[in-house]
């Protein structure tokens, strides 16, 4: 059943959301493209805490609720989608355990069903991003995956933080490689000051640290910006081989393989015909294949489901549709289509659009 505005799937028809036969997947035009354009300079406002404004302005058309929510707030306030305290500061010593209902590791083993979703940077809806609140805040809610950025400090320590730069997301100034562990760690993590909730103790944290949290609770992507060797030792050192996955260039991929022989990989083509010599360049082969909008047709996901692995893709044209229009459908539409695994902004969105989790 849809909405009044044809929109919104009702969450009786989400909940029973299954792989249909793999077919083209919905083309998006220049609306879409406007919309992702828009999502794109409104979300990092509340993830980076650097902007202004934030997504208390965008609002839900009149019937587009169910059992007749039809003021809703949209999105959902963020203190009604989890207490605050069950991932900011006060949960460093009582960290939450696994939501999710996929088996750690689903990202690559082609046999467990479902859509894996990936919370981009930890959930930044609810907590700064790269942060271990973002990572609590994506166990709380049941997301399945995170994905986080993974550069060196001056002195060789693997390092969370996304930016070359500490000024983004810091009260600091200066490149993240010119500064030592000790020096990172004094700075304070910054953010929106729409988030809800204690963050006071969030500092740039350890690769270590958040492979510590992560064990057991969520699985990684780790998108690899420096120090290929010393990430994969520290992800051996802390088993968690079976839970993180790495992105990064064949040269990187390549180093960080000479490492740790088994690490699990992610590979990501620019095209068709780059697949099978990325796949080739690897034994054990990779586990994740990332493609891009543009060539996510169906021969591409049968290539490389034929090649025993999962197909990656970025889902922000699907987070706009939800923060401007309102419509989670595409998450659940790039499943349909053969996608498996989706990386996105407003993860709680997508696993409600599969019928995992409703609004509170």
């Amino acid at each position: 059943m849809r909405s009044q505005d044809g929109r919104w799937t009702s969450w009786g028809a989400m909940a029973g959301v299954s792989r249909r036969a793999r077919g083209p997947r919905r083309r998006q035009g220049a609306l879409a493209a406007l919309l992702l354009f828009g999502a794109v300079s409104l979300i990092p406002l509340a993830a980076c805490g650097d902007g202004a404004g934030g997504y208390s302005d965008a609002g839900l058309a009149d019937g587009a609720w169910p059992d007749g929510q039809v003021d809703a707030a949209w999105p959902p306030p963020r203190e009604e989608l989890a207490p605050p305290e069950s991932y900011d500061c006060n949960a460093v010593g009582s960290p939450p355990e696994r939501v999710s209902t996929l088996a750690l590791g689903c990202f690559g083993d082609l046999g467990c069903e479902g859509l894996v979703v990936v919370a981009h940077r930890g959930l930044g809806y609810l907590a700064p991003q790269n942060t271990l609140s973002a990572m609590r805040a994506a166990v709380v809610m049941g997301v399945d995956m995170m994905e986080l950025d993974v550069r060196l400090s001056s002195d060789g320590v693997p390092v969370v933080i996304h930016n070359a730069e500490v000024d983004a997301t810091t009260d600091g100034t200066g490149e993240v490689v010119s500064k030592t562990l000790a020096e990172l760690q004094a700075l304070h993590v910054t953010y929106h000051e729409e988030l809800v909730g204690d963050f006071s103790c969030e500092r740039i944290p350890t690769f270590r640290e958040a492979l510590q949290l992560a064990r057991g609770r969520i699985d990684l992507m780790v998108d690899l910006k420096q120090g290929a060797a010393e990430a994969a030792l520290v992800i051996e050192e802390e088993g968690m081989v079976a839970q993180a996955v790495m992105l990064g260039s064949l040269s990187e991929l390549e180093e960080a393989r000479a490492a740790v022989a088994d690490l699990r990989i992610m590979i990501r083509p620019g095209e068709q015909a780059e697949i099978q010599p990325l796949w080739d360049a690897f034994v054990p082969a990779p586990d994740v294949v990332h493609i891009d909008p543009g060539f996510d047709d169906p021969p591409t996901i049968e290539l490389i489901h034929g090649l025993g692995a999962k197909v990656l893709m970025d889902l922000w044209t699907a987070d706009a549709n939800a923060l401007i229009l309102g419509d989670i459908s595409q998450y659940s539409d790039a499943y349909e289509a053969g996608i498996d695994i989706g990386q996105c902004e407003l993860a709680f969105l997508a696993l409600w659009s599969v019928g995992r989790g409703a609004p509170p």
